[in-house]
């Protein structure tokens, strides 16, 4: 039933994330999208009580709307022309052995720490990775914004 409430958030919110990402752009989804996936697994790492894990689940839907379809635009609107499919087939391969990875990481951890370090890890890695998407993003756009001023040649 939580996965059936995880995808029913993730159909109600995909439309009105892509939305918001077609009309404010990429990383203003993206980043908070983060933040919601490393606050999702923080609960996940400190809270048990039934309304709390629903509220989670529903969270994670959430993050999923988010992320889902603006990332797979930014990858497409920075690929060049030509290889677009090629640059989208590498990302979802890379996708898959990174999720390969992270379930290994995440075993050992429940195995050798315990059941909240694998939790403890998304969290700081989904917050981290919010906070490297902005400082990327944002000195891109500075570069950008130095080159359409003529400030960089």
């Amino acid at each position: 039933m939580l996965y059936l409430l995880f995808n029913v958030a993730t159909s109600i919110f995909a439309i009105p994330s892509g939305k918001l990402s077609d009309r404010f752009g990429r990383s203003k989804i993206l980043v908070p999208g983060y933040l919601i996936y490393g606050l999702v697994y923080l609960g996940f790492a400190f809270l048990s009580a039934k309304p709390a894990i629903l509220i989670l689940f529903i969270a994670y839907g959430v993050y999923t709307a988010f992320i889902s379809g603006a990332e797979r635009a930014f990858i497409a609107e920075n690929a060049p022309a030509g290889l677009k499919g090629t640059v989208l087939g590498i990302y979802g391969m890379v996708q898959d052995v990174g999720l390969l990875l992270s379930s290994i990481i995440a075993g050992l951890l429940w195995d050798k720490i315990n059941s909240d370090a694998p939790f403890l890890f998304g969290a700081i890695l989904g917050v981290g990775s919010a906070i490297i998407i902005k400082i990327i993003l944002n000195r891109n756009n500075s570069i950008t914004e130095q080159k359409n001023t003529g400030m960089i040649r």
